[in-house]
């Protein structure tokens, strides 16, 4: 019975420590702000009731996307749809204004260059067409 006690402590406390906390963004966006690219290309995935390509590989200049190609047979995204894909700077932007809106945000962060690698924003709606997840990955230098 001890041990349980034990158990159930400890993963409060791991439950505790992943918490999604305004000094773990701002560490992270410290971070990627130290290490990002002026120019750089990631693969990103949206997961939502959206219309959308699904998985990109998206190409930032500057603080803009300059162009997208569709990981599912490499379509180019038309150029009046770039808008409406996220830079890394963005998403932190969207992780910060969903939390401020009220709405159940969780993310992680690459632990060196801080780049959110998952971010779930209402992720419980996403049944009855609500919520969207994000996943990040290979971020790198052009």
């Amino acid at each position: 019975m001890r041990a349980l006690g034990l158990l159930l402590v400890l993963m409060t406390a791991c439950a505790a420590d992943d918490a999604l906390t305004d000094s773990k963004i701002a560490a992270a966006k410290r971070r990627w702000d130290q290490s990002e690219p002026s120019s750089y290309e990631m693969t990103l995935s949206q997961t939502c009731f959206c219309i959308g390509p699904g998985l990109v590989v998206v190409t930032v200049t500057n603080g803009i996307v300059v162009s997208a190609v569709g990981g599912n047979g490499g379509l180019e995204i038309p150029n009046d749809e770039l808008r409406l894909l996220p830079t890394v700077d963005e998403l932190f932007d969207r992780i910060v204004s969903s939390r401020l809106a009220g709405r159940t945000v969780d993310a992680a962060f690459h632990p060196l260059r801080g780049y959110p690698v998952r971010i779930e924003i209402d992720e419980h709606l996403l049944p009855v067409d609500g919520g969207v997840v994000y996943q990040i990955s290979s971020v790198r230098a052009r």
